[in-house]
């Protein structure tokens, strides 16, 4: 409560959709009910904490991305980009947002 937040960003990934080959790569103990928390790949590749702006991903959690102090939309967008991109690097899972976006341009 009190948090100016969108919720979740990202949508947790249905494990048994992975191609086996990245799926073989992800340790069993990620996988919880058949999905893969994407605040766990957050998590992996150093999302908590981080900010640009006034956008912050939360030290608690790293799918929670909060706005602290006004942060504007292409904060948000360029925050959650660059983790996601991390994640499909590590990973090579594509994260996909769980908000809705506006415009399919902000998107970067």
């Amino acid at each position: 409560m009190g948090l100016k937040c969108p919720g979740s960003f990202f949508k947790n990934v249905i494990a048994a959709e992975l191609e086996p080959e990245i799926r073989s790569r992800i340790p069993s103990d990620f996988i919880l009910y058949g999905k893969i928390p994407a605040g766990r790949l957050l998590d992996e590749v150093g999302a908590r904490g981080r900010r640009i702006g006034g956008a912050l991903i939360a030290p608690h959690h790293a799918n929670l991305f909060v706005n602290e102090e006004g942060a504007a939309s292409r904060d948000m967008l360029i925050l959650a980009r660059k983790y996601s991109n991390r994640v499909r690097e590590r990973f090579e899972i594509e994260l996909e947002p769980e908000i809705l976006i506006v415009s399919p341009n902000q998107w970067l």
